[in-house]
């Protein structure tokens, strides 16, 4: 099972919501919200590490781990108020780093997450097996012809060029650009990936590595809030994630 969280961080602008927040995420993740330098880069930092806290919490209380693979995913836009409330007692996730920097939970390698913020939206997304997810905030998205031409693959650029207005290039920019950098968080790489190596097809909901197998992935969009576009990627069930550590690919 697959549940995604999306939060907005406008709230933890507040000075006392934020010291509360800061209070309930593990010591990292309130370090490495404080080392941002703007205020809302340090919210959407600290949001993050509060949804990975819910989502840990309500992942054990319910079992999602026993649910049945491969079913559609579940996502929530939750309030903040919401999940301070939820998090009484904090517990302290210790994260540890996979060969390519990819984070997993030391104490709880069966449990498998990913971050990401945008805009004023955080989002964690947490599954059974390993993920990615990505959100972007649509008016963030380059826009230009040349952009797209310099990181879309070739079959990507057929939604690029079949839009017919600027928004509509846009909103597909986006979607793509999401697709993407949740495939290189699933596979732990990032942007030292060539973002061409593979092809996001939105149609089919899947991610192609060409003939390498281990490279094709299930793609998801959840619904995302207004402005933004969001994607979660899992390996499908006949594709072999890259690397052989179950604990370093979390």
């Amino acid at each position: 099972m697959i549940h995604i969280y999306i939060m907005s961080v406008k709230p933890l602008l507040e000075h006392d919501v934020y010291t509360e927040a800061a209070g309930k995420v593990s010591g990292q993740r309130r370090e490495k919200a404080e080392r941002a330098k703007r205020p809302g880069d340090r919210a959407l930092s600290l949001g993050a590490g509060l949804l990975l806290q819910y989502g840990v919490k309500r992942y054990r209380e319910e079992s999602w781990k026993d649910c049945p693979a491969g079913e559609t995913p579940v996502c929530s836009i939750v309030q903040t108020e919401e999940v301070l409330r939820a998090i009484e007692v904090p517990e302290e996730l210790s994260c540890g780093c996979g060969p390519h920097g990819k984070p997993y939970l030391e104490h709880d390698p069966e449990i498998f997450f990913s971050l990401s913020h945008s805009g004023e939206y955080a989002m964690c997304a947490l599954a059974d097996r390993e993920i990615g997810a990505d959100i972007q905030r649509r008016q963030d998205a380059c826009r230009g012809d040349r952009v797209a031409a310099r990181w879309f693959a070739r079959e990507e650029l057929r939604y690029y060029e079949k839009a017919r207005t600027g928004q509509e290039r846009s909103d597909w920019f986006c979607r793509l650009w999401a697709a993407k950098e949740a495939y290189m968080k699933l596979t732990g790489e990032g942007l030292s990936r060539e973002t061409k190596s593979f092809f996001v097809d939105l149609e089919q909901g899947t991610i192609n590595g060409g003939e390498d197998k281990s490279l094709c992935a299930r793609l998801y969009e959840p619904a995302a809030p207004e402005g933004y576009a969001a994607a979660v990627c899992v390996y499908h069930e006949n594709c072999h994630p890259i690397g052989t550590d179950h604990k370093n690919l979390s």
